[in-house]
């Protein structure tokens, strides 16, 4: 197999059909047609000499290119039209960051009595300890997804562009090497969530590996062996409810707890999962539970932060034209904003890796080879710039 991209978005692809950036490049060649239209625009001729592989198949990628507005065709050669990152760019990009990433650490460490007197009231960090809820509030609230609403409204990044097949979405391509899995582990940037009824179910951590935690698995695989929409529902219900029982009746065992079989298949995964721990037939928190009580102390704990992240994003933008003009999207005539939310994710990502090292937040533990590190939370009735 020759060099390929591995392709991601900011915003939705929509439908799984011929308009779904993820559907085309997941055809047979797509991803190596990507790299290779990437690197340098080229005919069907030349990409059919270059992957030895016959001409019509490849037409076919391209046309599904095009279609999508991936790709365009100029003097006979097709040419990428997404934002890619080579292996050199996303170096430059790491050691941009560096500087960025120390800067924003030291002024959270700055202000962190402030922020532990406000998270030490969080209920549940009488269970899991403060450096959990920090982990959740400030690396993945603060840092990630209340940052990005900053970035937004300071006109500093563009997260969606209208594409064919009414979608709207950023495409971007990152270069596959063997050294990335190293240069991200422990990289604490990834923020999945989902609301179910209310109940918000959130991962974070790096990306170095899989998140065995909801919303990354489904229960009904797990409990039914396929996925059911309106069982998973209902399952993710019932966990919540399991996990805020485990945490306002203290000392719970599953026996107390189980009132079907499929409680006993609950409780089970949320064990095998870490959302809870067992300790003599008790049952405790692993991961934290937070309550909409919570919600007054983990906004003043965000709003603490909000100045220096604004500070900042906004001088490491405007820095980043001048100290990474040489990298590939900036040379290819893309748009800054394109291109900060890549680079404001490695620096808060090593920020947060800062802060995890100093041992101000949680530094999470690889369970097993294939996970990344991360923790796992709900948050019941979480506000909506954390949604």
């Amino acid at each position: 197999m020759g060099k390929r991209l591995h392709i991601y978005i900011c915003g939705s692809a929509g439908s799984w059909d011929e308009y779904n950036p993820f559907y085309v490049a997941s055809k047979k060649y797509a991803k190596e047609v990507m790299y290779l239209i990437a690197k340098k625009p080229m005919s069907i001729e030349e990409l059919s000499a270059a992957l030895n592989v016959d001409a019509g198949p490849l037409k076919e990628i391209v046309d599904a290119l095009v279609k999508i507005d991936a790709a365009v065709i100029e003097n006979n050669k097709v040419k990428a039209n997404f934002v890619v990152f080579f292996k050199e760019d996303i170096y430059k990009i790491s050691n941009f960051a560096e500087k960025y990433s120390r800067k924003l650490s030291e002024k959270i460490i700055e202000k962190w009595s402030t922020i532990e007197r406000k998270l030490s009231e969080v209920r549940c960090v009488e269970q899991v300890g403060l450096k959990k809820v920090a982990f959740a509030v400030i690396g993945a609230y603060a840092l990630d997804l209340d940052a990005l609403s900053t970035l937004r409204e300071k006109g500093l990044a563009i997260f969606k562009e209208p594409k064919p097949g009414n979608r709207e979405y950023i495409l971007y391509g990152r270069e596959y090497f063997e050294e990335h899995i190293k240069l991200i582990s422990g990289l604490y940037w990834g923020c999945h969530s989902t609301i179910v009824n209310g109940v918000g179910f959130y991962t974070f951590g790096d990306h170095a590996g899989r998140r065995y935690a909801i919303p990354d698995v489904n229960f009904s695989e797990k409990i039914l062996g396929e996925f059911k929409s309106e069982d998973e529902r209902k399952f993710r219900l019932r966990a919540s409810e399991l996990l805020i029982k485990v945490f306002k009746e203290k000392k719970c065992s599953k026996e107390t707890l189980v009132e079907t079989s499929t409680d006993s298949k609950i409780l089970d995964l949320l064990l095998d999962m870490s959302y809870l721990k067992e300790e003599n037939t008790a049952l405790f928190l692993n991961y934290p539970v937070i309550l909409e009580e919570d919600n007054e102390n983990i906004v003043a704990s965000v709003d603490s932060v909000e100045p220096t992240v604004e500070e900042v994003a906004v001088e490491s933008y405007q820095a980043l034209e001048r100290k990474l003009r040489d990298i590939t999207p900036l040379k290819e005539g893309f748009s800054p904003k394109l291109i900060f939310t890549e680079v404001w994710h490695w620096i808060f990502g090593k920020a947060n890796k800062i802060l995890a090292t100093k041992g101000y937040i949680y530094d999470p533990l690889k369970r097993k080879p294939s996970e990344g590190k991360y923790i796992a939370w709900i948050h019941v009735n979480p506000p909506p710039r954390f949604m």
